[in-house]
């Protein structure tokens, strides 16, 4: 059965978000966590995410579909497409690696105290 809502990636973290907010999301992060990502990876995310959903936006555009297949360019922009997909894949990937490692550093961290008091 399909849960209607989404944990939050980091292990422990019993955060959740509603599947019908986020539809297209396989993995969501709580905003708490996701704080813990550099800002620089956070901007290149949304820069990433701001190009895919443009032209995303373009392909879905029927009469620009059709423009670009008379024109020839409609492998270009299946490449443009493929590539602008994979780099904000991979900007997630980033996001989810820094927060992930800063997430158990901190339970390392909290380990650590614990074991010494």
């Amino acid at each position: 059965m399909l849960s209607d809502r989404l944990r939050c990636c980091v292990p422990g973290c019993a955060h959740s978000a509603a599947r019908v907010t986020v539809p297209e999301c396989v993995e969501v992060m709580c905003e708490a966590h996701y704080a813990l990502a550099s800002p620089a990876a956070q901007a290149r995310r949304a820069r990433y995410e701001d190009r895919l959903r443009a032209l995303q936006q373009i392909w879905n555009d029927d009469a620009y579909f059709d423009r670009l297949v008379a024109s020839g360019k409609y492998l270009k922009m299946c490449s443009v497409l493929s590539l602008a997909s994979e780099n904000a894949e991979r900007a997630w990937g980033d996001i989810k690696d820094e927060v992930l490692g800063a997430a158990a550093a901190s339970r390392d961290v909290g380990e650590k105290v614990g074991a010494a008091a």
